[in-house]
């Protein structure tokens, strides 16, 4: 049974499935799933919470925030996600297992005396979620392809990010923070595999550990205006897991199931965040802020896989990416309707990151515009409860070139809901 394997193909087949399904699991941190909705307050504000950062979730959006803390302050956050994205193919709709994502997030601040010196601790999660499709759906999907493409039917990535900062005044207007970011992310992926005699499926688990830096700058140009401008550095994540091939033909490859170990290493994008916020009352602010990820550094994507039964030495194989560099746009406000009540509201403009020549299911829309409302209840001076949603439009396209067949449309319509709590001490 065995020589009837051809080497030339089956090797490089099985590893570039292999690749492709890691390239996919990473490209859900793109656009929609680069997750900006870090505390329950900012989210109502459509995140322009840059150069009016001013409570203790300053650590994610600007730490030199932290030195406008009166007292220590504690933030905890529930942040849920659900997207549906619609599959208009040909000779069929269907739309995408809309997945729910639960997501906390707590941050906790304090100054430290009379010095304009202030610390902050945050928990969070910048990148992750995923997208999930039908198994008979991306099974017709890859039988469509040639031998050895794939079809992802899920894509996922959770991170955790651990983020100790410390922020200080340099003068009554200026402040600045600084602090390094701990990482731990775990890549899961699934996808059907045109073995050339069937279909079968290949599975992608491995997780790995990175660091980076935040640091942040405030400064109060007048009273009324102030200038934020936030840098979030490139951090490296070298993943380590396996790949799983099950329901391989056994008169091409002469068992069904192989396990391999299997490693990548990405280079997450370097990001820079400016916003300039207005108070032209005590009790009214806006703020328009804006985000640049640097996403053009994505050229490839390189799986290293062992052990496999055609030599001693590890195989390599590289998937070409052509990623762009993207824009987040956000406009928020905020109003203290009263000694109880909160209310803030946000528009967003999210740029893709992956043009349509090389997107694919697993962020297959274009660029999304968003839409937020968020508000506060002060149980009393030092408790408040706060809440916040998000509704989200991917604009639909077409894509030429994935494992969907040619001509398909895909849009995506998303909510995001938040609840926390803000205790002063």
């Amino acid at each position: 049974m065995r020589t009837l394997m051809p080497p030339r193909w089956s090797s490089p087949a099985l590893l570039l499935a292999a690749v492709l399904l890691v390239g996919s699991a990473t490209a859900v941190l793109a656009g929609g799933a680069r997750i900006p909705d870090q505390s329950t307050r900012a989210m109502g504000m459509g995140d322009a919470f840059v150069a009016g950062a001013d409570d203790a979730s300053a650590v994610f959006y600007n730490p030199a925030g932290l030195t406008l803390l009166a007292g220590p302050e504690l933030i905890g956050n529930l942040y849920v996600a659900h997207a549906r994205v619609g599959y208009d193919g040909p000779g069929e709709d269907s739309p995408s297992d809309g997945r729910y994502y639960v997501l906390p997030t707590g941050y906790f601040g304090m100054p430290l005396g009379d010095c304009g010196t202030a610390i902050g601790l945050g928990s969070y999660t910048p990148f992750g979620l995923g997208s999930k499709w039908d198994d008979e759906l991306a099974s017709r999907w890859a039988a469509a392809r040639p031998p050895g493409a794939s079809a992802t039917k899920l894509s996922e990535m959770r991170m955790v990010c651990i983020s100790p900062v410390v922020a200080q005044k340099l003068s009554d207007c200026l402040a600045i923070g600084l602090g390094p970011n701990l990482y731990y992310s775990r890549v899961i992926s699934r996808g059907q595999t045109n073995y050339g005699l069937g279909a079968g499926e290949t599975d992608i688990d491995a997780d790995g550990t990175g660091w980076g830096l935040n640091a942040g700058l405030q400064w109060r140009c007048t009273e009324e205006v102030t200038l934020g401008l936030v840098y979030r550095s490139p951090f490296h994540i070298e993943y380590d897991g396996s790949v799983d091939y099950d329901g391989l033909p056994p008169a091409l490859f002469g068992v069904g199931h192989r396990s391999y170990d299997a490693e990548t290493d990405i280079t997450f994008p370097a990001s820079v965040g400016a916003g300039v916020c207005w108070r032209p009352g005590p009790r009214l602010r806006f703020e328009l802020a804006g985000e640049w990820m640097d996403w053009s550094r994505w050229d490839d994507r390189t799986v290293t896989v062992g052990g496999t039964p055609y030599g001693p030495g590890a195989r390599h194989l590289t998937a070409g990416l052509d990623w762009e560099d993207s824009w987040i746009i956000s406009l928020g406000s905020e109003y203290v309707l009263s000694p109880k009540w909160t209310l803030r509201g946000g528009l967003i403009y999210n740029q893709t990151c992956v043009p349509g020549g090389s997107a694919d299911v697993d962020l297959p829309t274009g660029d999304t515009y968003a839409v937020a409302l968020g508000a506060s209840y002060h149980l009393s001076e030092t408790l408040s409860l706060d809440t916040a949603l998000t509704t989200a439009y991917g604009r639909a396209r077409e894509l030429k070139h994935s494992s969907a067949p040619p001509g398909s449309d895909f849009a995506a319509l998303s909510a995001y809901a938040s609840l926390g709590f803000t205790y002063g001490f």
